[in-house]
């Protein structure tokens, strides 16, 4: 029987005012096994209200109470929406080498070049790992709530990306 190392790489913050949609596109070009998870949970419009106009009355930058000001906006007329929201990575490898050095890629690549603060998992492996059944989203320590015009950016799949010779169902290239 084979073994196979798995560590878990999830997104605490974001801590950046520029979120582009490259991340998922460069990801899945490093020559890895690796699983991209997220969940989504929509809050319901005048729950999302109450939380960006609670926000905005807290606020203790000028700069700060105007986004949450045009957020605000944004919510009451329809036209954005706020999630609960977590993005995490699976990582795994044949060898614990080989484990290290790929997650090692993926944190710089997300903190270095994405400026997201990010962790490998230890403490949120339970509740990780539960939070992949439906209605169970909730029991990720790594959930944040995040508006939807930054989640459709963070989850663009712009270009088609050939895969590579071999994937977990065969030996056959993956087309996203």
């Amino acid at each position: 029987m084979r073994k196979k190392y798995s560590r878990f790489i999830s997104v605490k913050s974001y801590k950046t005012d520029l979120i582009d949609s490259g991340l998922i596109p460069e990801i899945l070009k490093e020559n890895m096994d690796l699983y991209i998870m997220f969940h989504l949970q929509a809050l319901d419009r005048e729950k999302a209200f109450k939380k960006v106009h609670d926000s905005t009355l807290m606020a203790v930058n000028e700069e700060i109470t105007l986004k949450l000001k045009s957020l605000e906006d944004e919510i009451k007329q329809e036209k954005e929406n706020i999630f609960y929201f977590y993005f995490s990575i699976l990582i795994q490898s044949e060898s614990k080498e080989e484990l290290d050095r790929n997650c090692s890629i993926i944190v710089n690549y997300l903190e270095n070049k994405k400026n997201l603060s990010v962790a490998k998992e230890s403490l949120n492996l339970k509740p990780l790992y539960f939070s992949f059944f439906p209605a169970n989203g909730n029991l990720n320590a790594r959930i944040r709530q995040q508006s939807g015009s930054i989640i459709s950016v963070l989850i663009n799949f712009e270009n088609n990306i050939l895969g590579f010779t071999k994937n977990s169902f065969g030996n056959k290239p993956v087309t996203i």
